[in-house]
């Protein structure tokens, strides 16, 4: 049985979803015995929060990523930062 590595994204959004698709790559070219799980989710938008909600292994979506950083349910956590955050 392959140990499992959970995985929570604060901002969603095209790059959270792509996120735990990259991670999942990573640790396959790795060789790592590790399957990837998505677990936890945190955005400001619910439409975004909506659309995680369909993935099956995510058990947490919150506005609060304080809430998604203490949570037992994330092991490692992907910040999506947005390409224009450095736009004024």
């Amino acid at each position: 049985m392959k140990n499992v590595v959970k995985v929570g994204i604060i901002g969603g959004g095209l790059m959270g979803r792509e996120a735990a698709s990259a991670f999942a790559r990573w640790f396959v070219l790795e060789g790592l015995p590790v399957r990837v799980e998505l677990t936890a989710v945190c955005d400001l938008q619910d439409k975004l929060l909506e659309w995680f909600r369909q993935v099956p292994t995510v058990s947490l979506l919150t506005k609060d990523h304080r809430e998604l950083l203490a949570s037992p349910e994330v092991d490692v956590v992907y910040v999506a930062v947005p390409h224009n955050l450095h736009e004024s």
